[in-house]
């Protein structure tokens, strides 16, 4: 059984955001790329389809990053809210 996709979320401003080390970018095609070391040493190097995917990995991806980092991911992340409902 395939999962239902993530709820919508609000398309960002494409861009890059500097996390400490850890790069979150939006593209134009709207796929969000990360990069950067996990709190280990070890490389962070991802592309998620879409914002509503990316967001959904947040939990998962802060368990991987330094405490300060973590923090400024979740905020990145609560910035992208939630999509109006389609009328």
């Amino acid at each position: 059984m395939v999962p239902p996709p993530p709820p919508a979320v609000k398309p960002p401003k494409p861009g890059a955001h500097d996390l400490d080390g850890f790069l979150v970018e939006y593209a134009a095609d709207g796929k969000v790329v990360v990069k950067g070391n996990d709190r280990w040493g070890g490389k962070l190097d991802q592309t998620y389809e879409s914002a509503a995917y990316f967001k959904a990995a947040i939990p998962v991806l802060v368990r991987n990053l330094k405490p300060n980092q973590a923090e400024a991911l979740n905020r990145l992340g609560a910035d992208l809210g939630e999509a109006a409902p389609a009328k």
